[in-house]
């Protein structure tokens, strides 16, 4: 079985890494070859993604970049003709692996490419869905997860949006987002992030880790730390990430009582050095496809306190690995954060399951061995 995986949107994403632990443990049940996007100014992507997955990677600049800034109608029609004009080399790479099967992920460029080569090829195309189904997803990746011949989801919560939608049941496989152990850090490291946050040795931190962004309910969160850190100046918070909402949080933390206590952190690459920094983990997310950052955490002994929603539900075990809050209940993820930071054994028997959890349910091989039968039936059925 030989599979070819298009990836050109967004290098070495969490997607990209989604689909790179899927071929990392795949124990020599299927062979592999990824067209991915490599242009002179960024080709380390590729180079992460091939030592990564252990794979050979086919370098193609496609055109495609990142949308650091809205783009004129001229600028966008360059890029569309030199994708248009990436194609026969993507058909020539595709034809001589000659796969059994194309893979790629809902991406409109990832997609298309895929949709090409699959109909070129006559072979299975399989799209990966990481989220929500809606017009953000644009026309064509939405026509073509009712047309390609299998949709894999994140997590069971978009399988069954996906059915929703109208992919049928038999072509829908939901594969649960998987995580490698988290790295050893430095005995030092805690200590150092504290300080750099500004919290005392004797500090609860409270962290969290995502998009600032609508959908990923910070200001939900700061509301609820806000509540129970008046009273209790041992409590901090430290939010990190970047995006739309990030001046707007940061106006909103002046406001409050706690204020002074909630760190912005930024951008990061150092996620787990930043969870053993962390006391308790919240993601207060809503409509979430999956959460790895949550898997993070339970993975770095952490409980997560987080909305009983979405693929977040599917990871944590209310009462068990974390306490779940009913959605867009303010007062109770505060009720629940406050628990937490008060009862230290619930936080380490919460931290220890979490983390046996991630190690036993959402380890790399079982989603590739899913992912491995998945291909075997595709090839016997077609």
């Amino acid at each position: 079985m030989k599979l070819l995986g298009i990836h050109i949107a967004n290098g070495f994403s969490s997607e990209g890494k989604v689909f790179a632990n899927l071929l990392a443990y795949r124990e020599k049940r299927f062979d592999a070859a990824v067209i991915m996007q490599s242009s002179e100014s960024e080709s380390k992507s590729a180079s992460e993604f091939e030592s990564y997955a252990n794979v050979l990677v086919k370098r193609i600049d496609t055109g495609w970049r990142p949308a650091e800034a809205e783009r004129s109608y001229a600028q966008k029609a360059v890029q569309t003709i030199k994708f248009v004009r990436s194609y026969p080399a993507m058909l020539r790479f595709a034809k001589s692996f000659d796969p059994d099967a194309v893979y790629s992920s809902q991406q409109q460029w990832d997609c298309l490419a895929a949709e090409y080569i699959s109909k070129k090829l006559n072979k299975p195309h399989i799209v990966h869905l990481h989220y929500p189904i809606g017009p953000w997803l644009r026309k064509q990746p939405l026509k073509r997860l009712l047309t390609c011949d299998h949709v894999v989801t994140d997590s069971k919560y978009i399988r069954d949006l996906a059915l929703e939608y109208g992919v049928s049941k038999s072509n829908a496989t939901a594969i649960l987002n998987t995580i490698k152990p988290m790295q050893p850090v430095s005995t030092n490291a805690r200590a150092d992030l504290r300080k750099e946050f500004g919290a005392p040795d004797n500090a609860i931190v409270i962290g969290n880790i995502a998009r600032l962004a609508p959908p990923k309910r910070q200001l939900d969160l700061m509301m609820a730390f806000d509540k129970i850190a008046v009273n209790n100046s041992r409590f901090y918070l430290v939010i990190v990430g970047d995006g739309e909402l990030a001046q707007d949080l940061k106006d909103q933390a002046k406001r409050l009582k706690s204020g002074s206590r909630i760190y912005f952190a930024g951008q990061r690459n150092d996620v787990a050095e930043l969870m053993r920094s962390f006391d308790i983990f919240a993601h207060p997310s809503l409509h979430e496809a999956f959460g790895l950052a949550v898997l993070e955490a339970s993975s770095s002994s952490l409980p997560v306190v987080a909305y009983n929603d979405g693929g977040i539900k599917e990871i944590v075990i209310d009462g068990e690995t974390g306490l779940l809050a009913s959605p867009s209940n303010i007062d109770q993820l505060s009720e629940y954060l406050k628990t937490l930071a008060e009862n230290p054994e619930m936080v380490r028997q919460m931290g220890e399951a979490g983390k046996k959890r991630a190690k036993e349910h959402f380890a790399p091989s079982v989603a590739s061995r899913k992912f491995a039968d998945l291909l075997d039936r595709l090839s016997t059925h077609r």
